[in-house]
């Protein structure tokens, strides 16, 4: 099997864990990374024995920081639901699937469906994401993404046009 030329680095999407409570949801739906930026700050003892202060980031931010990648959020728009055809989405993205947004009574109905409902929600998601890079000129070894095939993901092979 080649190789491509963006290995080891692949587009990253999280998903978000349990939020048991409409309030828990509510919360969640309103970070935009839907808590996957928060890291903390602890007290740490030195081997001096001297206490001292250590910033965990978290690891989106040292994606971010470490390893460019980039969230897929411009000028408020999500670059992976658009239908614009100028919003590109690069191959070193982060995405949050952002499941709980039709559960929340903000965004959606406020009434949780089931998990499969989720699930279906990923594979359309991971669908989508395959069609945004292929689009992607910059994506320059584009012959090495996931081509549409009937409701099943096959890694790697050519990008065809739908």
């Amino acid at each position: 099997m080649a190789t491509s030329s963006h290995h080891p680095y692949h587009p990253i999407i999280y998903v978000r864990g349990f939020a048991a409570t409409q309030s828990e949801i509510e919360n969640t739906v309103a970070d935009p990374y839907m808590g996957f930026n928060i890291g903390s700050t602890k007290a740490r003892m030195a081997w001096t024995g001297e206490v001292k202060r250590f910033y965990f980031e978290s690891p989106l931010v040292r994606l971010m920081t470490d390893y460019t990648y980039d969230d897929v959020f411009m000028d408020g728009e999500d670059l992976v639901a658009s239908d614009n055809p100028d919003h590109l989405v690069a191959y070193r993205s982060i995405i949050v699937y952002r499941y709980y947004d039709e559960a929340s009574g903000v965004f959606g109905t406020g009434e949780t469906p089931p998990i499969e409902h989720f699930a279906i929600g990923l594979n359309r998601l991971i669908l989508r994401l395959r069609e945004k890079m292929c689009a992607n000129p910059n994506n320059n070894d584009r012959r090495q993404l996931p081509c549409p095939v009937s409701r099943q993901l096959r890694w790697p092979v050519e990008c065809t046009s739908s």
